[in-house]
This record gives structure tokens, C-alpha cells and sequence, in this order.
């Protein structure tokens, strides 16, 4: 999930993991959709139209599921946001790389394209200058591979070792 600023920015919020919900801010307010959903991987999702929503509005099991959810979501969107300016581009890159990254029936990697290597830096909040830098000490350590265009994760244990822990993520990250 990620936030677009009025210039055109773009700001990650985080990746949400199965089972992960999301539009209850904007069902429970009536208002129209805060941010923005990319999947970058395989997903499944079931969907429940507005209208139907409003049914259940004076039910208190629903309404108790919903604050959980948008209560959940504040606490981690805090963090989230924290994050972003609390951890050095190494710790939010690393971060990054883990959760976009998929392991194949190979045991290789997927890799992400360089053209999108911009939208990167604005999704992490850094500069393009500066992401590059890092990806070059990455990539001379052995944990990410320049080829053809694409930037393919190498070692996943030195990202987790540099990042810590995924600070995108919440809980274990699912395959």
C-alpha cells in the first residue's frame, strides 16, 4: 500500500500479508479511497460492495471487528511512517527487496525491473542518488545482482541481516 502526494510522489506505507483487509477507514467514514493497493505477487481477494456493508452498520460483533481492524492499522501505519524517517535507505531498501522479492520452485529470486529503480526511491523516500549507492554496496557484497535491466536478490539473510527485521511487514511473511 502506498500513498501518492499531489506533486506525484509516492510514499510506501507497507505490504500487507495474508490475511490482510483493507477499506474499512474508508467503509466506515463513507469516504473515498486513501491510499493505493499494488499486488506484487500472486493474491486472492474477496470483495464486499459498500452497500452491503451498511446492512451490518448497527451490528456490534461488525462494528467491533471493524475498530480492531482500523486500530490495528493506525498502530502499524505509526510505526510505518516512523520508519520512514527514523531508518537509514539501507534498512528501508533491504526491507523493500524482502518483500517484493519471491522465491520460484528453482530457488532463484525474482528481481525487479531498473526502469522502475525512480519509483523506488520515491516508494522508500529517498533520492534516486542515493538509493543507487546503496545498491552498489549491495551489490558489491554480494546480496543483489545487477543483469539485463533487472535487479535480482542474491541473499536474502544479508538483506534480513541489514534490515533486522522487514520493516514493511508484519509477522511472518508468507510464500
Amino acid at each position: 500500500m502506498y500513498t501518492t502526494s499531489t506533486d506525484g510522489k509516492t510514499l510506501l506505507i507497507n505490504f500487507t500479508i495474508p490475511l490482510g483487509v483493507i477499506g474499512e477507514i474508508e467503509c466506515l467514514r463513507g469516504k473515498e479511497n486513501l491510499n493505493t493497493v499494488t499486488t506484487v505477487s500472486s493474491v486472492e481477494t474477496i470483495s464486499v460492495h459498500k452497500r452491503w456493508l451498511s446492512q451490518y452498520e448497527d451490528d456490534v460483533s461488525f462494528l467491533r471487528f471493524l475498530l480492531d481492524m482500523v486500530t490495528h492499522k493506525f498502530y502499524l501505519k505509526s510505526i510505518s511512517l516512523s520508519y520512514n524517517l527514523l531508518y537509514p535507505v539501507e534498512v528501508r531498501l533491504a526491507s523493500y527487496l524482502l518483500s517484493i522479492s519471491t522465491e520460484d520452485v528453482k530457488g532463484a529470486y525474482s528481481g525487479v525491473s531498473m526502469a522502475n529503480l525512480k519509483d523506488t526511491a520515491n516508494l522508500i523516500g529517498t533520492s534516486y542518488r542515493q538509493l543507487n549507492r546503496v545498491l552498489q554496496e549491495f551489490s558489491q557484497s554480494g546480496m543483489v545482482e545487477r543483469s539485463k535491466g533487472t535487479l535480482i536478490v542474491k541473499n536474502r539473510k544479508g538483506l534480513t541481516d541489514v534490515a533486522g527485521q522487514n520493516i514493511y511487514e508484519n509477522g511472518d511473511r508468507k510464500s
